[in-house]
């Protein structure tokens, strides 16, 4: 008995150990996640929030499958000791926000995206933490609810607040908890050591998973911000979300009041709840009132400002000045646009100074984000020494050519001193200038970079990177434009050396992955000199990262993809496929389709495209791809313009390609039925037949899972006797062939769907 009994306490004292591990591993990955600061740039709504079940209709939520109204989205005041003021007594520890909370869209999504980081937050408001600037006691003392005293009395009760009563918050947070674990095969015990390691695993968000989330709650009022809170900056450039009380207790109201009328009055934009103002100046009278104004208030986190006049140096300094003692963390500054004459009549006047305050702002070691946009004489700076800016983490520099070689040497001193920038975002630069031409040797310097943007006068060139080292790069050029023809001259705009570019590019890019352009009118032989420069590439150098081309058109409302180019391995220059899609698209020649056609026909994966379809085309294709075999699996075609000629051409492309998986034929009134006066409107049937005499049966085209006929002639025996054969099952063969999951035949107004 005794031997039990020990055996017993033995248990309980391990249960106790594991208990103890488990709330330890808890508490540290609390501390983690409370601990993950935030630049202004990265912080675009509240990170902290958790989920609850709804009050209504769950009561075996665990076992029932999850839908989209079961539970509900509260964001947290992120209050502490940047926000206690002396002598006041509103606790500052973390609470719910007052808000009524969101229903979850998309839920399954939603939890395997946010369920691991909701859990480390679930478990912060039940145990509650005590760290160097932020608190939360534990849940037995209901403290999630204070500081919410006049909120929930309108209410009536806390059941009104968030569908239940005080006494079954816990509940319901542990409901949570559960349902999380049991999603994430944890083996939902606190105490489980699979649980344990996810809980290592959790990280905190990114801004881009920030911003993702917005995506998923079902949000009624646009205009106010996410759980009506108010965004701060501390006293050390981290961004939190605090409700209206602890947001007021720190501000005038009255100067607020006050700034408001002032921007008001200059046609501003004042956004109290982001704390960030947009204003045109435009006298010094008027901007030495918004600064007054500005320093009084407080609370102004971010400042864009455009001077309405030719600001001297003096000016820019007051600006600087103000900008330093209002503690703004993110600043951009336009100037009045100027011609190249001004610009240097201006610089001799200032003797190249007159922007020499804002190298100084970027190292007064508050500004954390900076955008300077269309100051031409920006970096002509004279004779002045760059300081140190440690705490500058995103630089706008934009709207500015920055291709002169001067401006470029002023340019990379200036990036030597920034050297913690996370985002980067430069031009206007020449499209013949190339990353390493811009910046030569610097790029390595910048450890903490993680996006760099370039943007030339066509386009725009992104990179990610890590530690110095290029991860991906990305590039779009757009407007209506040439790019293999530099002696045509689309819209008045001259797009010299931009082929040469995009092939120099692909060459001194090595991490480059995707090309997009849009409104390219010579689409196809961009095709083709990129993939011949592909090809080079991987004959000289063993690979060739580029996964992606893509040629897009965009209207003044609607916006399609034409082609797709997609290269499947790296080290193989044959490993193509082409998706294209040309439905519509008629207001260009046809001379890039029927090109794409003879020369690219046999790469082609998807052909979508329409009454344009010709004689020609059909040739051109069937030519292809006798030479090349035939890569096609899914084909809609609109047939109505081929003769017998052209119906021959593509019945030997769908002989020729086994691995159709979805075939789409639409007839139309044709050339030569017209002309002998067959139709009166739409098409024949005969011309099918003339297409699907070389497929007689499902063996044929032993991938086909989608048909799809539309005709509207008369019917006939013979084709009915095909469709029969196509549609029912297949008969016994050596090759394996996929049943058909859907045919449809339109006959006039009528359709047959099987599947």
């Amino acid at each position: 008995m005794q031997k039990k009994l020990d055996e017993n306490q033995q248990q309980m004292l391990q249960l106790q150990e594991q208990g103890l591990e488990r709330l330890a591993i808890i508490q540290n990955r609390i501390q983690a996640v409370i601990a993950q600061t935030y630049e202004l740039h990265e912080y675009p709504i509240p990170r902290l929030f958790i989920v609850l079940p709804k009050h209504t209709g769950f009561p075996n939520m665990l076992k029932n499958s999850l839908t989209k109204t079961q539970f509900r989205l509260f964001f947290l005041c992120e209050c502490g000791d940047h926000t206690k003021v002396p002598g006041s007594n509103t606790p500052h520890h973390i609470h719910l926000a007052k808000h009524e909370g969101y229903d979850i869209e998309r839920p399954n999504e939603f939890f395997e995206n946010y369920g691991s980081y909701i859990l480390i937050v679930l478990q912060l408001v039940k145990y509650g933490t005590l760290g160097t600037s932020i608190a939360l006691p534990l849940l037995a003392t209901d403290t999630i609810f204070q500081s919410l005293g006049r909120k929930i009395n309108k209410l009536s009760e806390k059941k009104d607040f968030i569908g239940v009563t005080g006494a079954s918050i816990e509940s319901l947070i542990n409901e949570s908890i559960s349902y999380i674990q049991n999603k994430q095969n944890t083996g939902g015990a606190i105490g489980d050591i699979e649980g344990q390691t996810v809980l290592e695993k959790v990280e905190a968000l990114e801004g881009a998973d920030l911003r993702r989330l917005q995506s998923f709650l079902r949000v009624q009022d646009q205009s106010r911000t996410l759980g009506d809170l108010y965004r701060i900056v501390t006293l050390e450039g981290h961004v939190k979300w605090v409700c209206f009380d602890h947001y007021r207790e720190n501000y005038k109201e009255s100067a607020v009041q006050r700034l408001k009328e002032v921007v008001a009055a200059n046609e501003g934009d004042y956004d109290e709840k982001h704390g960030s103002i947009k204003v045109c100046l435009k006298s010094r009278f008027q901007a030495k009132q918004f600064y007054d104004a500005m320093v009084q208030a407080r609370g102004i986190h971010e400042l864009s400002i455009q001077f309405g006049w030719r600001a001297t140096e003096g000016d820019v300094a007051d600006f600087a000045t103000a900008t330093t003692e209002s503690n703004l963390v993110g600043v951009s500054l336009k100037d009045k646009p100027i011609s190249q004459r001004e610009s240097r009549i201006s610089f001799w006047l200032d003797s190249g100074s007159r922007y020499n305050p804002l190298a100084w702002l970027m190292s007064n070691k508050r500004v954390r984000s900076m955008k300077i946009e269309a100051i031409e004489d920006f970096f002509l700076m004279s004779d002045f020494v760059f300081k140190e800016a440690p705490e500058l983490r995103s630089l706008d520099i934009v709207k500015i050519n920055i291709s002169p070689c001067y401006y470029r040497r002023t340019l990379r001193q200036l990036l030597i001193h920034c050297p913690n920038l996370v985002k980067l975002t430069l031009g206007t630069i020449d499209n013949i200038l190339t990353l390493n031409n811009l910046l030569y040797d610097t790029l390595p310097l910048l450890q903490t970079l993680k996006s760099l943007e370039l943007q030339y006068e066509s386009g725009v060139l992104r990179n990610k990177y890590l530690r110095g080292t290029t991860l991906e790069s990305s590039m779009e050029f757009y407007h209506p434009m040439r790019i293999c023809e530099d002696d045509v001259v689309i819209l008045s705009e001259k797009r010299k050396g931009l082929h040469s570019y995009l092939l120099n590019i692909m060459s001194n890019d090595p991490k480059l992955t995707t090309m997009l352009l849009t409104n390219v009118y010579d689409y196809h032989k961009v095709i083709e000199r990129v993939i011949t420069a592909r090809k080079k590439m991987i004959s000289l150098k063993g690979s060739c990262a580029l996964e992606t081309l893509m040629i897009k058109h965009r209207g003044e409302s609607s916006e399609f993809t034409i082609a797709v180019v997609r290269c499947l391995d790296a080290f193989d220059s044959e490993s193509l496929k082409i998706d294209m899609n040309l439905t519509g698209w008629t207001k260009l020649s046809t001379e890039p389709i029927h090109h794409m056609l003879k020369c690219q026909g046999s790469l082609i994966k998807k052909l979508n495209i329409g009454s344009e379809f010709d004689d020609s085309m059909a040739v051109a294709l069937d030519k292809s791809t006798r030479t090349n075999g035939s890569k096609l699996s899914t084909l809609d075609i609109n047939c109505g313009s081929l003769t017998p000629v052209g119906r021959a051409g593509l019945a030997c492309i769908i002989q020729r390609s086994p691995s159709i998986v979805e075939l789409k034929l639409y007839t139309g009134p044709s050339k030569d039925t017209i002309e002998q006066g067959e139709l009166s409107c739409g098409g024949s049937v005969k011309q099918l037949m003339q297409i699907v005499k070389w497929v007689q049966e499902r063996q044929d085209l032993p991938n086909l899972q989608k048909l799809w006929v539309d005709n509207y002639g008369e019917s006939i025996s013979s084709f009915l006797q095909w469709t029969v054969k196509m549609v029912a099952a297949p008969a016994a063969s050596e090759h394996r062939v996929k049943p058909l999951r859907r045919f449809i035949w339109t006959l006039g107004i009528f359709s047959l769907k099987n599947g």
